[in-house]
């Protein structure tokens, strides 16, 4: 086929150069040269079409996840497996109120050993059950991440081998009531009324509300005089228990 085209058009894509009218079919030829624009929308629209798009990127996409989002897709994936509705409200309540802050807005995979000991140090004597279940959910939201590969390196949060060697054992820490760990584990007044023990509701509500008035509720007397020095911050309140061990861990606490 011979070239006898005089003038042409171009198209985007290409550029056809047609034969002047009077001329048979056969005699016209088209050449297709593809511009520098159509090459590079082609180029930008397999790349990111791929089925198998670069490891570049799929390294930049799960290196840039959060703490904060780890915890919420983990949350997510397990809470229909968990036996109570209630354990993802606690979950999420308590990283919120303590991890987040700290490692939130971290990327996952720089999370060091360091910010982790910056999350729980501070009430692993305190509120020695609430640390020992943050650290643990922590432990898992990182697990959980390195298997998804949003992580390589190991998990600063385990206990064994690593934050054995630089907290106490929680058992060893000074006593923490059932009231206490009761206190630390609701999420909202709501969870406090469906307690059907009446000390038990007192206590919670107390410590959700902050408000001493529902110590005085209670019947045990130990159990009032730790609510109340709890509330009101009071060591005399303390030396009121009669109980040894929860005499100790409350004078512990109001220093």
């Amino acid at each position: 086929m011979k070239l006898i085209a005089t003038s042409s058009i171009n198209l985007g894509r290409g550029e056809h150069r047609l034969a002047p009218c009077g001329f048979r079919g056969d005699e016209i030829e088209i050449s297709y040269k593809p511009s520098k624009f159509s090459r590079v929308a082609v180029k930008e629209e397999t790349r990111l079409t791929a089925p198998n798009p670069p490891a570049r990127l799929v390294a930049e996409i799960h290196t840039s996840m959060t703490f904060g989002e780890a915890a919420k897709r983990y949350i997510a994936s397990h809470e229909k497996g968990w036996k109570n509705a209630k354990h993802a409200q606690q979950w999420q309540r308590s990283l919120d109120m303590y991890a987040t802050p700290v490692l939130g807005k971290m990327p996952v995979r720089d999370i060091s050993l360091a910010m982790v000991l910056k999350v729980l140090e501070p009430i692993w004597s305190s509120k020695t059950e609430t640390a020992t279940r943050l650290r643990g959910r922590i432990e898992s939201v990182i697990d959980w991440a390195i298997a998804r590969g949003y992580r390589t390196d190991s998990n600063p949060a385990r206990w064994k081998g690593l934050l054995d060697k630089l907290l106490p054992a929680p058992g060893k820490v000074t006593k923490t009531t059932h009231f206490q760990a009761l206190g630390e584990a609701m999420a909202g007044t709501s969870e406090c009324y469906a307690i059907k023990d009446a000390d038990k509701r007192a206590y919670c509500l107390a410590q959700v509300k902050r408000d001493p008035g529902n110590c005085y509720r209670i019947k045990d007397g130990d159990n009032r005089n730790q609510c109340l020095a709890e509330i009101k911050g009071s060591r005399d309140r303390c030396y009121a228990i009669k109980d040894q061990d929860s005499r100790k861990a409350c004078l512990a606490r109001a220093r």
